[in-house]
């Protein structure tokens, strides 16, 4: 069975999406960090995490690295009992979430139709040649 055959199984898919999900919540712990610094460290902590997710086949693995990084982001705008907040209220901070919503609608959209595949490429040649 070579990779690709491997790959395509969705248990092991599945276990991929799984191993992703945690490196996805740690780039959303560096991107949350980093957002507030200044505006290129803004940029750089949107950049990271969709120029990963567009690296990414479509599919399980994009959702486990997206599903990740959403949900560590769920779990810092909730802040703490003190009243502080890791991701503010200004232009910026919604920026940040909005782009966090980006990823999300990019990994469904780009995500493959289950059950449709590639046409085989037909043994013959056809009569239009």
């Amino acid at each position: 069975m070579n990779l690709s055959a491997a790959l395509a199984a969705t248990p092991v898919r599945i276990g991929l999406a799984a191993l992703l999900a945690p490196i996805g919540a740690a780039t959303a712990i560096a991107s949350v960090a980093v957002h507030d610094a200044n505006w290129a460290w803004f940029v750089l902590g949107l950049a990271a995490p969709a120029a990963t997710t567009l690296a990414l086949p479509a599919g399980w693995l994009r959702f486990g690295f997206v599903l990740g990084w959403v949900a560590m982001i769920l779990v810092v705008i909730q802040g703490t009992a003190a009243g502080s907040w890791a991701i503010s209220a200004d232009l910026r901070g919604y920026l940040f979430l909005t782009g966090g919503l980006g990823l999300m609608v990019t990994a469904v959209v780009t995500a493959p139709v289950p059950g449709r595949r590639a046409p085989a490429p037909s043994a013959t040649p056809s009569a239009d040649a």
